[in-house]
């Protein structure tokens, strides 16, 4: 009768209980421990990031303006292929205003060989610029800056 009642659906559920309640509290100091370890890793990276990110936000800061931008390598891949991409960007914008500089550079000299000058106005707020060549043309000099 023993091993019925061993057997029987109550004891197997009783037995069921002290044994999954034993392992719960045993999962429960895991689970802490599981989630301490989380959320120091989650600290750890999110620390991690936010330094990489304030770091490319500089560096987007610097070459949105006339700086070339300081940009060490990062240690997340896919923040690194930022920094690498913004790295390009700038290169492409120095050799731009290299262009820049020289075409201006043969607009000026064009002028100066045709005797042409240029003008613009901003018609917001009515400011109009000579070239250099347009005082020579008309032998006034130019305002100082």
């Amino acid at each position: 009768m023993a091993a019925a009642t061993a057997t029987s659906p109550h004891s197997l559920a009783t037995a069921s209980g002290l044994l999954l309640g034993t392992t719960g509290a045993a999962m429960g100091v895991g689970g802490l421990l599981l989630l301490a370890g989380g959320a120091l890793l989650a600290a750890l990276l999110g620390y991690r990031i936010g330094r990489s990110v304030a770091g490319l936000s500089a560096g987007a800061r610097a070459l949105g303006g006339t700086e070339t931008p300081k940009l060490e390598p990062l240690s997340i891949i896919e923040l690194d292929q930022v920094r690498h991409e913004m790295e390009i960007a700038t290169i492409r914008r120095k050799e731009i205003e290299a262009a820049l500089r020289q075409s201006e550079a043969n607009l000026v000299a064009a002028q100066h060989l045709a005797r042409v000058g240029s003008w613009t106005r901003d018609l917001a707020t009515g400011v109009v610029t000579w070239s250099d060549e347009i005082f020579d043309i008309f032998g006034i000099q130019p305002p100082e800056v």
